[in-house]
């Protein structure tokens, strides 16, 4: 692959074929992100760690990216695709990002939302050539490219717009006035004006709102969530990274040539 040197598994472990393909799939996935956002991956490879709760680990900033596949408690059961994906998009983020702070999780969120974004525009690691079909390609047409405005998704008006919010129309005629409701006074659609002004003041512009301090519930939440994401990602513990490195003992190359992947151009 363009953008992942090595891909390897644990051959050891049971169902080393089938974490090959699910690894192989990740990786086809997020081809196009990486492209995107300028990644490279030296090695990404499978681990199986002795801590039940580590699911992820980025080694210096993307020389090797583990993940885990399996369920903690039984080897056999792989976990699910989506939860494996969730993993490697926050260690990707660990390419750009050390600590898990402000910055960080603000830039987790543009890789997810370009990750949804191309699921959303029905591609699939599968689909060869990352075609849509005949003759397109993922970011021609409508619906949006990775990084580029929403401007909803393979043509279905409002999709890729912010849900549960409506667009104010502004067609009402500048003279008609609202009939008001008892107790209020009348409200007036035409085109406003600035007080000793000719020229008509801009339309407030739609969603825009005051930013509001954030809540101490909100502060608490986010503290607990940094917490949480570095008991299961170790990449900024040195100690359990040493110790994954310690148990690679039966990690093998089983990869695929990079002439076999092409990868997308969304620019």
């Amino acid at each position: 692959m363009e953008f992942i040197s090595n891909i390897t598994v644990l051959k050891k472990r049971p169902g080393s074929e089938h974490a090959l393909e699910i690894i192989t799939r990740a990786a086809r996935f997020v081809q196009p992100i990486m492209k995107n956002h300028g990644f490279k991956v030296g090695t990404l490879c499978e681990m199986f760690p002795k801590h039940a709760n580590l699911l992820g680990l980025n080694v210096n900033h993307g020389q090797k990216v583990c993940l885990r596949l399996r369920q903690h408690y039984d080897d056999k059961m792989f976990l699910p695709f989506e939860s494996i994906m969730g993993t490697l998009l926050h260690e990707l983020c660990h390419n750009k990002y050390g600590p898990h702070n402000a910055q960080f999780y603000a830039y987790l969120k543009e890789l997810e939302d370009d990750y949804y974004a191309l699921k959303a525009r029905g591609f699939t690691p599968d689909t060869p050539f990352g075609f849509l079909g005949p003759g397109k390609t993922l970011g021609s047409g409508g619906g949006r490219t990775l990084g580029g405005p929403a401007r909803g998704i393979a043509g279905i008006p409002g999709l890729g717009a912010r849900p549960g919010r409506a667009v104010p129309t502004t067609n009402a005629p500048a003279s008609k006035v609202t009939k008001p409701k008892p107790g209020r006074p009348a409200r007036f659609a035409g085109t406003g004006k600035v007080l000793g002004s000719s020229t008509p003041s801009p339309p407030p512009l739609p969603g825009r709102r005051k930013p509001r301090a954030p809540t101490r519930e909100q502060i608490l939440a986010a503290v607990e969530k940094r917490i949480a994401d570095t008991k299961w990602c170790a990449s900024e513990n040195a100690e359990i990274s040493k110790e994954v490195d310690e148990n690679d003992d039966d990690v093998v190359f089983l990869g695929e040539k990079a002439s076999e992947i092409e990868v997308i151009d969304l620019t």
